[in-house]
């Protein structure tokens, strides 16, 4: 399980099961050049003094922790304000005219281990939910978001509704130079990379130069099949292969990864979309394909076209979420 919120449901998950308090907060809203997007969770356990995940990317961090060390437990969630004046600005150090507004939560007891025992086991299993806590009475409740439900059926408190989803998944298929430094770029970007190797040398080859990469030997369309079927995954064609190519497009261009891509020039990227209208793709699909994969920067050596990869992924990962308005808000309903 990756992702930076994914990594803190796992870290509050654990702490909980070992019987440790924890305080958790959530980004909810944002203003001006705040370094970490709504929806961002932080989480300490003063316990074992261990933190995971940001809010600010280490701007009010070491504020927000000093106040967590001196805190009583709450009761119900509390709202913090960050950077609302120039001189809170200048004392935290935020970027120029960023503030940020916080939910805080104490989390401790049966309901929170239930709780996040049962969000962990969803994101692992790469499921989108969503997450809601009451703010005035401190309930929490999990919903099922893969169906693309907005609104919940009832609410009658001030409640926070945040979705979360696993981390994002990148498979590149074939080896070579440009996989090697596409996959310590993306692994950096806090994603899971996997290399799918069909060609028994090189695979062989490859495996022995990275050891420690989750490189597989098997063909792409089946891999696709079988793991990467959530619109959180990735997939990158890099084979240069028709032969290796072709198959793990078809399979993952009818998936609903978020970007798909191939590599090669202009005209062997129009070889390959009427080689893939004559495999039975549709046009919408086929226009779903990133050939050239890579943003257009002049990029000619194996480094520069990871980089020109890595850019267009971060771009289309941004556009994942950027595209959903509605990951993190606050509704508020009167109460009955």
């Amino acid at each position: 399980m990756q992702g930076v919120n994914a990594q803190v449901v796992a870290a509050v998950n654990t702490w909980l099961a070992d019987g440790e308090a924890v305080w958790l907060a959530t980004i909810t809203k944002t203003w001006g050049a705040s370094p970490r997007p709504a929806g961002s969770l932080f989480a300490y356990c003063a316990g074992r003094d261990e933190v995971a995940g940001s809010v600010s990317g280490g701007c009010i961090e070491d504020d927000l922790l000093a106040t967590l060390s001196e805190k009583t437990p709450l009761l119900r969630p509390e709202i913090l304000l960050y950077g609302a004046s120039a001189e809170e600005q200048a004392r935290l150090q935020l970027p120029c005219g960023g503030h940020l507004e916080l939910v805080l939560e104490h989390l401790d007891g049966e309901q929170a281990r239930q709780h996040f025992a049962l969000l962990f086991e969803y994101l692992r299993r790469r499921k989108s939910v969503w997450r809601s806590v009451c703010l005035k009475t401190a309930a929490l409740h999990i919903e099922d978001a893969s169906t693309g439900s907005e609104i919940l059926e009832t609410l009658e408190d001030e409640r926070l509704r945040v979705r979360l989803g696993p981390g994002e998944r990148l498979l590149i298929i074939g080896s070579g130079e440009v996989t090697a430094y596409l996959m310590d770029l993306v692994e950096s970007l806090d994603v899971a990379v996997t290399v799918c190797e069909p060609r028994a040398s090189h695979f062989q080859r490859f495996q022995r130069r990275y050891p420690h990469h989750d490189i597989r030997h098997c063909l792409p369309d089946d891999l696709i099949t079988a793991e990467f079927q959530d619109p959180f995954c990735a997939v990158v064609a890099l084979a240069h292969d028709p032969r290796v190519d072709d198959m793990g497009l078809v399979a993952a261009l009818q998936s609903p990864a978020f970007f798909v891509g191939a590599m090669g020039s202009e005209r062997t990227s129009q070889a390959r979309c009427a080689r893939l209208r004559e495999l039975g793709l549709e046009p919408h699909a086929i226009a779903r394909l990133q050939a050239p994969v890579g943003l257009p920067i002049a990029s000619k050596t194996p480094p520069e076209i990871a980089v020109a990869v890595a850019a267009q992924f971060i771009a289309a990962r941004a556009a994942l979420y950027t595209s959903r308005s509605d990951n993190v808000f606050v509704q508020t309903h009167a109460s009955a």
